[in-house]
């Protein structure tokens, strides 16, 4: 399983929230952009306008993970920035997964 690479650069990130195609539902807003070259990248955003409690931010963060790797998603040569939506802190986990793979589906690989 090849391990997905982190977007971490300020500019990079800047660049893809702003030029990047917007998908979204009632949980998650998933923004993509395809890259000229090299490996897709990876970034989960869950900002405290989710919920206050940094315990419940992580937990969601944790099932992004967990989902990614038993998936064993691969974003090819697209960037992908996956923003949690407040919703998803009370939803059940097999609802968070359903949702969070009707969007992976829909980006064009």
């Amino acid at each position: 399983m090849n391990r997905l690479i982190s977007l971490r650069s300020e500019q990079d990130i800047k660049e893809l929230l702003r030029k990047g195609r917007p998908l979204e539902n009632s949980f998650f807003k998933v923004i993509y952009k395809n890259r000229a070259a090299g490996r897709g990248r990876l970034l989960l955003v869950v900002s405290k306008t989710v919920s206050k409690k940094a315990v419940i931010r992580n937990r969601l963060r944790r099932r992004m993970r967990e989902w990614i790797r038993k998936q064993d998603v691969r974003t090819g040569g697209v960037d992908l920035a996956v923003l949690v939506k407040k919703p998803a802190a009370t939803v059940l986990r097999k609802d968070f997964y359903k949702e969070l793979f009707a969007l992976y589906e829909k980006i064009p690989k």
